[in-house]
């Protein structure tokens, strides 16, 4: 192991070499897992940004893909590196994934089993997070997704474990690829739910797909013009066609990216359901908050209300909460 000053120097010599022998060759270099952005911003502190023509990280996510992203980290990294440069430089994020846990006569393990063999839902492989295969499979395809959508232009699988056949990641990721293989650009688009990604992919011949994932499940509503159905496909590849309802889709985001083909340019979701309170509660002082309902369907709606506290806590709340087509009710 050398050290930020070892690594520049050597990087210095390696560019020179590389360049005397074939003046288009590019240059990876960077790395760094876990804190590659402190590398990042170490190396170019000392001198490496004119050396690297290709930044590489490792984006090992150490939390589920969702909340990962808002770390904004690969992002970040980028920015460092464009500001050294005075240029962006393209970003790939050449080693992530999840370990997975072993198999069970022959079968891979549930949830409940992991936790009995591995002690919780996730533990530690050399220096990484491992998941039971089913999340692996999910997770992974959400990382994939995610590193793009913070500004990665390539991104290698690794880490992922010894999958025995047969096994549902390759098929998540013959899905994925479908989409990918063809891509021209991806951009995050608006769900209304911060546990809610959205990803819109163009293809290099026009065709638009939408991606859609969360952590937990969260409902939420995409408005839309048409009532023509839309088609897509699961997390598998297998094909959907969902028909809109009441001025547009309501789906169940959750783990399982789901695949939305030939939506409109404006494809976005929207909030139905905000909770407004004080960010700090004070011991013994009451606190008050408001629910903020905006109807986004041509039908009435109502919800059920259901809240908890952390211990020690109460809160009082209506049992229902209900708003006219297209009224936004406080």
């Amino acid at each position: 192991m050398g050290s930020a000053e070892q690594y520049v120097e050597q990087l210095k010599v390696l560019h020179k070499a590389l360049r005397e022998e074939d003046p288009d060759a590019k240059v990876v270099g960077g790395c760094g897992c876990p804190g590659f952005l402190d590398w990042t911003r170490t190396i170019l502190a000392k001198g490496a940004a004119p050396y690297i023509d290709i930044l590489s990280l490792h984006n090992y996510n150490y939390s589920s893909p969702v909340s990962w992203m808002r770390k904004q980290l690969v992002a970040q990294t980028a920015k460092a590196i464009a500001d050294a440069r005075g240029a962006p430089v393209p970003v790939w994020n050449s080693e992530f994934g999840f370990p997975l846990s072993p198999r069970q006569n022959n079968r891979p393990v549930t949830r409940d089993e992991c936790i009995k063999r591995m002690g919780a839902e996730t533990w530690s492989v050399a220096g990484v997070v491992g998941v039971w295969e089913p999340r692996s499979s999910r997770w992974e395809i959400q990382a994939h997704v995610t590193s793009l959508l913070e500004g990665a232009e390539k991104v290698f699988l690794h880490g992922t474990g010894a999958i025995e056949p047969p096994s549902e990641k390759g098929v998540a990721y013959a899905a994925l690829s479908s989409i990918l293989s063809f891509m021209k650009a991806i951009r995050q688009i608006e769900t209304g739910h911060e546990d809610i990604v959205g990803a819109m992919v163009e293809s290099l011949s026009g065709d638009r797909t939408a991606i859609l994932f969360g952590d937990g499940a969260n409902a939420v509503f995409f408005p839309l013009a048409s009532r023509d159905p839309i088609q897509g496909m699961d997390l598998f590849g297998n094909p959907l066609a969902l028909t809109p309802e009441h001025g547009g889709l309501l789906l169940m985001a959750d783990e399982n990216p789901l695949y939305l083909s030939a939506v409109p340019p404006d494809f976005h979701g929207v909030r139905i359901l905000e909770v407004q309170a004080p960010a700090v509660l004070r011991p013994g002082a009451p606190a008050e908050g408001k629910l903020v309902l905006a109807n986004p369907l041509d039908i009435p709606l109502v919800l059920e209300v259901a809240a908890s506290t952390a211990e020690g806590l109460s809160v009082q709340a209506p049992a229902t909460i209900q708003a006219a087509p297209k009224e936004v009710k406080e």
